[in-house]
């Protein structure tokens, strides 16, 4: 489930440079066309690094983030929303038409998070309808 891009520049350094990127897989025939005609029933989501290499150091301390996640399946109904949970804590996101969802999060409570976990989550009122982990890494100068 990732893409693997690799670069070589002309003129430049003979070295290429890969990086692999995450992205969402739809299983079959029958569902490509039902993610075409927007009648996915199970919704996919991914959440994305949240960060270049996925860890956050010591210097984003004082920053927030913006971390984001791609969604497909249905049109989100009025009463949904997607929204990311660390230890506890909601941050509600914003998704656009293409089904990026993104929510800023201050770097200080990612760095001071006890599980290391970021949850995206379809919420239907309190009610969690779909959601999926993410695991990340803190660098903390010592």
């Amino acid at each position: 489930n990732h893409l693997q891009v690799s670069v070589h520049y002309q003129g430049g350094s003979k070295e290429s440079i890969a990086t692999q990127l995450p992205y969402l897989k739809v299983q079959d025939a029958s569902q490509k066309l039902q993610a075409l005609q927007g009648d996915q029933t199970q919704p996919n989501m991914l959440i994305l690094p949240i960060t270049s290499d996925n860890i956050v150091s010591e210097f984003e301390k004082e920053k927030s983030l913006v971390v984001r996640g791609q969604y497909t399946g249905k049109k989100l109904s009025e009463s949904e929303k997607i929204t990311f949970n660390l230890d506890n804590q909601n941050f509600d996101a914003k998704i656009d038409d293409s089904g990026i969802f993104s929510a800023v999060i201050p770097a200080e409570l990612l760095i001071q998070s006890v599980s290391k976990q970021l949850r995206a989550q379809v919420l239907n009122g309190n009610r969690v309808v779909s959601s999926v982990n993410h695991a990340f890494a803190t660098d903390l100068l010592t």
